[in-house]
């Protein structure tokens, strides 16, 4: 929960349209996870989904992990929509990948830059 509140806080200047869901898991739900991470996606009115991530580093311990967490998929988010493209930089080259195996005039997108792991 205090992931959701640190990333809904971020919004609260920008807009009140913000609905957060929650897919949590523990246990063996979760496969071989033992940590925490954080996808945030915005939709636009045109329906484009443009997201940003962060996740935790394994076997790191901070009090304020959860708030740093929201505070870097915020971010990342933001980045992101500002940049004007539907898909963030990590996402790129898979992407690309799909659109080349499917059908031939079904799939567009922008891309600012190609990215690092191109």
């Amino acid at each position: 929960m205090r992931v959701m509140n640190q990333a809904k806080s971020a919004f609260d200047s920008i807009t009140s349209h913000v609905a957060i869901d929650i897919d949590t898991r523990k246990g063996s739900s979760a496969g071989r996870s033992a940590g925490l991470g954080l996808v945030l996606t915005a939709e636009t009115t045109n329906g484009i989904l443009v997201s940003g991530e962060s996740c935790m580093i394994p076997g790191e311990k901070n009090p304020n992990l959860a708030g740093e967490i929201a505070q870097k998929a915020t971010d990342k988010l933001f980045q992101e929509i500002f940049r004007g493209c539907s898909v963030d930089e990590s996402t790129q080259s898979m992407l690309l990948i799909h659109m080349a195996l499917s059908t031939r005039s079904v799939s567009k997108v922008l891309l600012p830059y190609p990215s690092d792991y191109m």
